[in-house]
């Protein structure tokens, strides 16, 4: 029986399971290369990234970077991916759509560019990232630019059906002062004069950039709402002209084209003439219940 009792003993200790300690010691050493990638990179740039150096830095077996990474690319990878602005929403976008869905992302839009400008001036990472877009051709960059291409896209969702059929094309906006921010700053480093007259390295250029930037969001969205005000209208003017020759039934598909009905639900809660709208369809017909 002791023997047997031994031999059960032995079998829940041969293999144990990972231990927490452990699992904190390579989490901290994945860390002290990111962080030795990120103080090469300031003080150097990202051409100056080398495996020798980066474990040299750290105080780490170069072996650990192939076997936590894979090569260096990865770590690098992994290092963009944690410190690229666009890149660190990923993780918490569907909470930031699901707290701007009431303005159709208006508040956010004017946040997002805000920010962006404030990361961007004191980030010499998306700097020297930024210039290498322009003048080289890297296959990691390129991934990295879709992946923010994929979030934007996450983005513009929020706004889409408030702009749609408006003639006001948001994304190129976005993509004007996305761009003006971005040639503005590095402007400011590598030139160090004024752009326009206007030096955002001092504070009234800041503030001056940040206040514009919430204003041409505002517009845009303030003309886009306008335009969809006075579409209702014009809706309601040929509801009522179609409502007196039809008292059973009006098929939007003959009064107006509207592929978005839901952005005229506002229609469906007029009364005319004693008749109540009371149900809304998908197949673009609203029935009149006398």
């Amino acid at each position: 029986m002791k023997n047997n009792a031994n031999l059960c003993k032995r079998k829940k200790t041969s293999n144990p399971a990972p231990k927490p300690r452990q699992s904190r010691n390579i989490a901290a050493t994945k860390q002290r290369f990111l962080d030795a990638t990120g103080e090469i990179i300031q003080e150097s740039g990202i051409k100056a990234l080398r495996i020798n150096q980066i474990a040299k830095r750290a105080g780490r077996n170069k072996r650990l970077i192939y076997e936590y990474f894979e090569n260096l690319e990865g770590l690098i990878r992994v290092y963009f991916e944690q410190n690229d602005y666009w890149l660190s929403y990923a993780e918490k976008i569907e909470d930031l759509l699901d707290s701007h869905m009431h303005d159709n992302g208006r508040e956010l839009s004017s946040l997002l560019l805000k920010n962006h400008f404030q990361n961007f001036m004191s980030n010499k990472l998306l700097q020297q990232v930024s210039i290498m877009e322009l003048t080289g051709n890297s296959k990691l960059l390129y991934e990295l630019s879709n992946s923010r291409e994929l979030l934007g896209e996450r983005f513009f969702s929020l706004s889409a059906d408030l702009f749609r059929n408006t003639g006001i094309d948001i994304r190129v906006i976005e993509a004007l002062l996305i761009g003006g921010i971005n040639y503005m700053v590095l402007h400011s480093i590598s030139n160090g004069s004024t752009f326009c007259g206007i030096d955002i390295r001092a504070e009234e250029g800041k503030n001056a950039l940040r206040k514009t930037l919430h204003q041409i969001t505002t517009w845009a969205y303030e003309e886009a709402e306008g335009k969809k005000i006075g579409g209702l209208k014009k809706l309601r003017e040929i509801l009522i002209i179609e409502l007196k020759q039809n008292d059973e039934l009006v098929n939007f598909g003959t009064v107006l084209e509207v592929k978005e009905l839901a952005l005229f639900f506002e229609v469906v809660i007029l009364s005319f003439q004693e008749k109540q709208v009371y149900k809304f369809k998908k197949d673009q017909s609203i029935f009149i219940q006398n």
